[in-house]
């Protein structure tokens, strides 16, 4: 029983996440939410809380608080505009978060650059 459970958790998971993406992307006409992409989404045992990561270019030292903002108070529009296009008994209540995974990303690339950067100074030093 496990087994079903999770996998349509899965299911589940997979059909928000497509459809949160599409309708960030093309259905909603707030500026705040330009080039914001949903990296992952988690829905409990219950099927009942879904939490939603997002994370978009930066573009300010706020920009996660506003697409945050934009997208909780947009949360009953979202789960309206979901109960229309899925078929599910019920749509799950929407938690958004922010993914601050490519920003970790980006800095550990920085930093290998970085030490490449000095790795091709010191040869290029001890060839002279």
């Amino acid at each position: 029983m496990g087994r079903v459970r999770g996998i349509n958790q899965k299911r589940v998971a997979e059909r928000l996440h497509l459809s949160i993406a599409s309708l960030i992307s093309n259905g909603m006409r707030d500026d705040r939410l330009n080039l914001v992409t949903v990296t992952h989404v988690n829905v409990d045992r219950e099927l009942e809380h879904a939490n939603v990561w997002v994370c978009a270019p930066s573009q300010g030292k706020d920009r996660s608080q506003q697409v945050l903002r934009a997208l909780t108070g947009a949360a009953g529009f979202v789960r309206h505009e979901l109960a229309s296009k899925l078929k599910l008994r019920r749509i799950p209540q929407l938690h958004f978060h922010w993914d601050f995974t490519p920003d970790k990303a980006a800095k550990i690339e920085k930093i290998i650059d970085g030490i490449n950067d000095s790795y091709e100074d010191a040869r290029v030093k001890r060839n002279s």
